[in-house]
């Protein structure tokens, strides 16, 4: 007896250049999608630090939604990202390569993806509300 597993679905969110920054127009219209993919022209970055640090802010967005991440640059590391935030293959900043990787598509929405900020500025005016009704209360008693 034969099991035949169905196919997954690829719902790809494509993101160019430097929408990869803006983390809630990508929790917004990730909610479909299965795996991410950006693309970018980093070419006028030359050496900077900004090609380490916009590949650390691409795992940041794949820890938020926990969608792995195809990440192609021209200039700097082009990377292959799973779920969790792992850099799964990387390749060189100089050079050309190819890189070869299987990403398992991941489907649902984290915490973060549906709350966005919500639960940390709650919390933040919360304390707020504590820590004056705690102020008020000690300058009355003096």
């Amino acid at each position: 007896m034969r099991t035949i597993l169905p196919l997954i679905t690829l719902k790809s969110l494509v993101l160019f250049a430097l929408k990869i920054l803006f983390s809630t127009e990508l929790l917004d219209r990730s909610k479909d999608a299965n795996i991410h993919i950006h693309i970018s022209d980093l070419g006028w970055f030359d050496n900077t630090i900004a090609i380490d640090y916009l590949l650390n802010v691409a795992r940041m967005r794949v820890i938020e939604t926990s969608k792995p991440m195809v990440y192609s640059v021209n200039k700097g590391h082009s990377a292959f990202i799973d779920h969790k935030g792992v850099i799964m293959s990387k390749q060189s900043i100089s050079g050309l390569y190819m890189l070869n990787q299987t990403l398992a598509p991941q489907q649902g929405t984290t915490f973060y993806t549906k709350y966005k900020n919500t639960p940390l500025l709650g919390t933040i005016i919360l304390l707020f509300f504590i820590f004056i009704f705690r102020r008020g209360k000690k300058s009355k008693t003096i």
